[in-house]
Parts: structure tokens; sequence; C-alpha cells
């Protein structure tokens, strides 16, 4: 017999073998809606860059004394050239190579790349030899390498069959344009801003298996974005427009560049494994060369006039997921012992004579 003791209460009447047949019912009951799931995601990002730089820039002017441009510091007046024949002023013979500039690699489509002079410079010396021939040297050598690792690792524990929702991340404000405020007789700008997430989100349902030794993920969504860099750009505005005494004023703009990964999927996990979800696998090489025809091709001394740029951009995005089932009862186990050890009681309510 069952009867209602009050408000989410129920009272079970019956003897004492069915007693113990509900209460192992009700225990699978709550070991099964009880159970619950610890979620953790780790994200590893994984950079390696490398550049190389050698760059010589040679340039050779003949014929300067004789050229006729050579100064007096007395006089301040250009001598004459030695020898004067029909002409009385011979121009310079110069000899240019501008091939470092244009060998520079730019930066490739990798975040972090070291493209694009973002290195710096590792070893430069320059000079210059002044006489009837002018020789001028330039000399560049950079060898840079970077690697990096970041590891995000959020965790969530959800009821079984419950949506669970993650979330956490930065904002950046940035400003998006200008608005004019026009008042009497004067003209003011306010910026208007806005707001860039770059976040890490994450949602997932998952169930626990009918034998208890897998998780099912039927719907499960990873997103992250990432701020690249905030460009600047500079807008002119018109302030005052009187004729006589015009106002320009210029006003940055700022857009920023982000990066996003995204996964959906669903997916049968072993409890306690670690699955691998997705990942990404940015490569960026680039290689510039640019030096004089025929003389580059010199053995030993084309080096003096070819100048090359290596760079080699790589970076790893993993998406790892480790689920682990939670029961109630073998955690309080785990950490409080088994209360029922040692506290089974036989009792003999056989009855018997006084005495014996």
């Amino acid at each position: 017999m069952m009867t209602t003791g009050g408000p989410n209460q129920l009272v079970i009447k019956q003897t004492y073998m069915n007693h113990r047949i509900i209460t192992e019912v009700f225990k699978a009951l709550r070991k099964n809606w009880g159970a619950q799931i610890s979620i953790e995601t780790r994200l590893l990002q994984i950079s390696n860059s490398f550049m190389q730089d050698i760059g010589l820039d040679l340039d050779f002017v003949f014929n300067l004394e004789n050229a006729g441009y050579d100064i007096n510091p007395e006089t301040g007046a250009l001598e004459q050239r030695v020898n004067p024949g029909p002409w009385n002023r011979t121009t310079p013979i110069s000899l240019i190579q501008q091939s470092m500039g244009w060998a520079q690699a730019p930066p490739t489509n990798v975040p972090g790349s070291l493209g694009g002079g973002t290195a710096g410079t590792g070893f430069q010396i320059s000079g210059s030899f002044l006489d009837n021939v002018q020789v001028d040297f330039l000399i560049r050598a950079t060898q840079a390498h970077q690697r990096s690792r970041a590891l995000d690792a959020p965790n969530v524990t959800v009821l079984n069959g419950q949506m669970a929702n993650v979330q956490f991340g930065d904002h950046f404000n940035y400003i998006s344009g200008w608005e004019a405020v026009i008042g009497i007789g004067a003209q003011a700008t306010t910026p208007l801003t806005d707001v860039v997430d770059t976040s890490f989100t994450m949602m997932i349902m998952p169930y626990i298996s009918t034998d208890k030794k897998h998780v099912f993920f039927p719907m499960m969504s990873i997103q992250q974005t990432a701020l690249i860099e905030l460009q600047t750009f500079v807008t002119r505005e018109l302030v005052s427009d009187d004729p006589e005494n015009p106002i320009i004023q210029e006003l940055p703009v700022q857009l920023p560049h982000t990066k996003d990964n995204m996964i959906t999927t669903s997916a049968l996990v072993p409890d306690g494994g670690t699955l691998l979800l997705g990942g990404q696998k940015l490569v960026g090489e680039t290689e510039r060369e640019m030096g004089v025809p025929a003389l580059s091709k010199v053995p030993i001394l084309g080096r003096l006039f070819t100048n090359r740029n290596k760079v080699n951009d790589e970076s790893i995005l993993l998406i790892l997921l480790h689920p682990r089932i939670i029961f109630p009862d073998e955690e309080e186990e785990k950490v409080f012992g088994s209360f029922e050890e040692g506290t089974t009681m036989d009792i003999d309510i056989s009855m018997q004579p006084p005495g014996r």
C-alpha cells in the first residue's frame, strides 16, 4: 500500500522483503538520474616560425673627381676636371643595385609570422669608400626562430541528458566611426565605439550509454574567436567650412582583424578516454631571391649581387575532449567509505522458553 505523506513525500507500507526490493529500485533510479558527466576540453595551439635574411647592397660610382662636380670648400664653386677636352663636364658613372628591399619576404597568412621585418635586424654594417671610385656597401644578416605553445582547458560538469553552455573571453572596444555634433558657431566630433568579442564558446548535451561505459554527444559545438590585430586608418573631415579659414580634422578609424575556429559534430567517447575532435594546420612559406642576371650565377662572386630571404611559418590547433562519468554513490564511497560494512546485525526472534 502506498500513500502520500505530504508534498513530495511517498509512504510505502509493505513487507520486509518488498521493502528491500523497493529500496534497490530507488537506488537504481537515483544512480541513473543523478549520474553526471565531467567534461574537460583542451585547445592546444602550437606555433613554429623561422626566418633567414641575408642581404648585400653594393654600389659603385666611377669618375667622381673628373666629373666637374667637386666643390671647392674655399670658393664654393665647382672645380674644373683634370685634362679638359671638348666637354667641360662629364657625369659620374653609377652602378647601383636595389634588390635588398624587394627581397625581404612579406609575412605569410599564419598568425605570428616573422616575415615583413617584424623580427628586426640581427646584424648590419654599412660604409663608404670615397675616392676616384666610390664604393657604398650595406650588409644585413638575420636569422630568427620562434616557437610558442598555448593551452586552454575549460571544464564543465553536467547532468546526464542536459545541455551545458560555457563561454568565457575578452571584449575589445575599438573606434568604428565618428559622429558630427553641430552646435552654434562650432562643430565637434564624437567617436563611435564597437565591441569585438574574442571568446571561447562550448555547447554540449552528453548522454551516458546503457552499459555505462561510453558518453554520446549527439550535438556538440565549439567555437573560438581570436583578435589578430586592429588596423588603424585615418579619415579627414571638414570641421569648419569657412572659405577663408577651412579646418580639416584627421580622425582615426579602426578595423579589427579576427580569426574564427568552429567545430560542430557528434561523437562517442569512452569513459575516461580522450578524443581528438578536430583541428587546423596552417603552413606558410615564402622565399624571395633577386639579383643581377649572369653576375648572380657566378660562383662566389655572384653572392655580391644576390639577396635572399626565406620565411617558414607553421601553426597547429588541436581540440581534445576528455569526458568522465560520475556516479554519486561511487564518489561518496570513495570519499567516505562504505557505511554498510559492519552494520549488518542478525536478530533471532525465535520463541524459546525462559532459562534455556
